[in-house]
């Protein structure tokens, strides 16, 4: 059952993200594994964050996630973070949300399938499903370069490489997929 996230989801969610956050590399998660993670799931079950992020349940349980959010609001979500930094003995300088999304655009930050059930097109479903639940009308997320499989989803699903841009470490494809009001 495809659905929208609530606050209670947000433990859920971050065990889904755990492995997009490993594969990242991010200096923050590396130095302080369980704070940022408790930042995290604080940030996971604000309204600005779970409205705009799809769940997928089987068997009552979440088992993907699209963790979404209109360009415009990553500056708050990213304000968010820097003032719960202290509560949770991180530096100021986050820097986990800045600058990824590109202006007008509703940016897919995470999209994270259940090991178990990954290969059975959740992630599909998930993208999607996205103008069911969202007035989207440009739609950007980062792809890494080593990421071949999920860049061939993503070109299969219509989006086109627009440009590039660095995320920790890693180099990533930003890519668009403009969507037609019905």
């Amino acid at each position: 059952m495809l659905r929208r996230a609530n606050a209670q989801d947000a433990q859920a969610i971050l065990e889904l993200l755990q492995q997009i956050f490993t594969d990242m590399e991010l200096e923050i998660m590396q130095k302080y594994p369980q704070q940022t993670s408790n930042l995290l799931e604080e940030t996971f079950s604000q309204p600005m964050v779970y409205q705009n992020t799809i769940v997928i349940e089987k068997k009552q349980q979440v088992v993907g996630a699209l963790v979404s959010y209109p360009a415009a609001l990553e500056k708050e979500i990213n304000s968010y973070c820097q003032k719960l930094a202290p509560k949770y003995g991180l530096p100021l300088n986050l820097g986990l949300f800045a600058g990824e999304s590109w202006p007008d655009e509703w940016y897919v930050d995470s999209i994270a399938v259940a090991p178990a059930y990954q290969g059975q097109g959740l992630a599909t479903k998930l993208i999607e499903a996205l103008p069911r639940f969202f007035d989207v009308s440009l739609v950007g997320l980062n792809v890494d370069f080593q990421n071949q499989r999920a860049l061939r989803l993503y070109q299969r699903l219509g989006f086109q490489i627009v440009g590039t841009t660095k995320i920790g470490s890693h180099q990533y494809h930003h890519m668009q997929k403009k969507y037609v009001s019905q």
